[in-house]
């Protein structure tokens, strides 16, 4: 009886995993496999002039480049986030890639004292 009702859960649980759409380049679900990427050796992030803004009291920065695009990229969007210490996400910006060069500037600069990492995304 135990057998046969551990072999029903696990027949429900693949089931279940099945119907949440899987994996793609283009989107995610539940599932394990290999996600295609545009870009295959990696992208180069330039980071622009660190600034002393007055108002904010602090060294800040808001531009950023990401370079060396693969041309397999163009028509996608580009995702940059900053993050914090505690890995929080303190500014995303995004824009088109049409070439292998993006250039990004925030709305509002960021301290550089609160970016502890930076994560590029192009979907």
């Amino acid at each position: 009886m135990f057998a046969m009702l551990a072999v029903a859960c696990i027949g429900m649980a693949s089931a279940s995993a099945a119907s949440l759409g899987g994996l793609g380049g283009r989107s995610l679900g539940a599932d394990r496999g290999v996600v295609a990427s545009c870009d295959t050796n990696g992208v180069t992030l330039v980071k622009g002039p660190i600034v002393f803004t007055p108002a904010m009291n602090a060294f800040t920065m808001s531009t950023f480049s990401v370079r060396t695009i693969a041309a397999a990229c163009r028509g996608r969007t580009l995702f940059l986030t900053l993050r914090d210490p505690s890995n929080v996400a303190i500014a995303t910006i995004s824009a088109a890639v049409g070439g292998t060069r993006v250039n990004l500037t925030l709305g509002t600069p960021v301290r550089v004292s609160q970016i502890a990492g930076v994560a590029i995304a192009i979907k």
